[in-house]
């Protein structure tokens, strides 16, 4: 039978024994986590050192610390921006926050937030000159689309067939409105787009491509015309194509 010295030493060598076991499954534990926060931050830092911020359609690469300091701050610092959102307009700098977008020209400065009653933007337009400012909005929904010198374009509209608006910033008030189908471009202070016309001569009608035809109703043409923004003057190309109105 054994003594009470052997059933104590026994009892105290198994309690010791559980406890070591213990602490090297808490070390082991420990260990585990700290490599797996550890991977955790290397990846995430990976990430931010590749990571590219997209601000209104452009790409801005941006360091870990920059990214880190727009995160915290929910905002995007003004920076340069090196391809225009706007091809062919004047160059700015821009700022995004929640609840707007700056965009920083040398003489003006455009801010462009959502319209709270309709689709499209309000405008607010502040002269850096003489520092008044003004707004321009529309129940018809307008968008913003860049400045040549003091000249504003202008989208206006939500369907196929859509409104070209040249604002003059210095008189306050439109100086052209033309209808317009598919995209604007802008090129030397040119303003190009297409607009929809009514072509009597059978010779000047253009081949339409079979696809169209396939569709059987809907079929019309466009014109491409040009508007110089600086001589306020329209110009016809001539050119036409065959296009689908729904």
């Amino acid at each position: 039978m054994m003594n009470k010295n052997n059933i104590c030493n026994s009892m105290f060598i198994f309690v010791l024994s559980l406890f070591l076991l213990s602490c090297s499954s808490s070390n082991e534990e420990k260990l585990a986590i700290d490599n797996n926060k550890s991977l955790i931050e290397e990846s995430k830092q990976e990430q931010i050192a590749n990571s590219q911020i997209i601000i209104e359609g452009e790409i801005d690469t941006t360091g870990p610390k920059d990214l880190l300091v727009l995160a915290e701050s929910g905002e995007f610092n003004s920076r340069p921006i090196k391809n225009n959102k706007f091809p062919g307009t004047n160059h700015y700098e821009l700022t995004i926050t929640e609840q707007s977008s700056v965009y920083d020209y040398e003489l003006y400065e455009i801010t462009i937030s959502n319209h709270k009653e309709a689709l499209g933007e309000v405008i607010t337009v502040v002269n850096k000159g003489n520092e008044s400012s003004f707004k321009i909005e529309d129940n018809w929904a307008i968008y913003f689309q860049g400045l040549i010198d003091h000249y504003m374009i202008i989208d206006q509209g939500s369907g196929t067939i859509r409104n070209l608006k040249i604002y003059d910033l210095e008189k306050k008030e439109i100086i052209f409105k033309n209808q317009y189908v598919e995209t604007l471009k802008v090129t030397n202070g040119n303003v190009h787009f297409l607009d929809q016309v009514q072509i009597k001569n059978e010779a000047e009608k253009p081949e339409c491509p079979q696809k169209l035809i396939d569709i059987g109703h809907g079929i019309g043409y466009v014109e491409e015309l040009i508007y110089d923004v600086n001589k306020n003057k329209l110009y016809r190309s001539g050119q036409y194509q065959c296009w689908y109105f729904e």
